[in-house]
């Protein structure tokens, strides 16, 4: 932990966790994906006798709980916990793609595919998609939370950065990411206290190595 303040009830720790060893101390740095979506190899489909889940609708964009999200003349949702890149007109670009797929094969925890679909949000100030997903706790309660940040505006051909972090033990809201000018913040709280992480959103969008800060109460 690099430093702590009490201020009016309010406990502020500054967290820096590095991917290989949850919980230390130390910047996160980015792994660098920049092969085009397109050439990446689809998530699998489903066949009659598969286990029953979603069956992809490719050209809906009401998906109940997580609507499609339109940045330009590019639209992502998910669908059968996969990435789908959409044009304006509905037709599809890429995808499906599992989120795990953005990382180098087996990667763990963020290239292993999970049953929990990824999320997508946008910063429209900075003209960037944002996709990412927590997992369950690893050993000492740690949770990996692996988030894909955008080179550019273009989701498919303009590369991404993924952030591989390590958050403090938590029951973190799986769907809400909220996008401010100074941080990325994630929400979180049980029956004791409550949580909020504070990702360097300016390091995240230059691709520089990052950390985050935990405001507990």
């Amino acid at each position: 932990m690099a430093g702590r303040n009490v201020l009016g009830g309010l406990m502020i720790a500054v967290w820096a966790c590095a991917a290989s060893t949850p919980g230390s101390q130390g910047l996160v740095t980015p792994r660098v994906q920049d092969v085009d979506l397109r050439k990446l190899p689809p998530s699998p489909v489903w066949a009659p006798g598969g286990p029953v889940r979603e069956v992809p609708d490719l050209k809906r964009t009401d998906i109940p709980g997580q609507p499609a999200v339109t940045l330009g003349a590019r639209t992502l949702r998910v669908v059968d916990r996969s990435v789908i890149v959409l044009a304006t007109d509905g037709s599809r670009i890429a995808g499906p793609l599992a989120f795990g797929s953005l990382w180098p094969p087996a990667a763990e925890p963020c290239g292993v595919d999970v049953e929990w679909p990824p999320t997508i949000s946008v910063d429209r100030e900075a003209d960037r998609w944002l996709i990412w997903r927590s997992f369950q706790p690893v050993a000492g309660g740690a949770i990996p939370f692996c988030i894909a940040v955008s080179r550019t505006s273009d989701p498919v051909a303009g590369g991404w950065w993924l952030y591989d972090f390590s958050l403090p033990p938590n029951k973190y809201d799986p769907q809400q990411l909220d996008i401010s000018k100074e941080a990325y913040r994630l929400g979180g709280k049980t029956a004791e206290r409550a949580i909020q992480i504070a990702f360097d959103r300016q390091a995240m969008l230059s691709g520089k190595p990052s950390s985050f800060s935990v405001a507990t109460r």
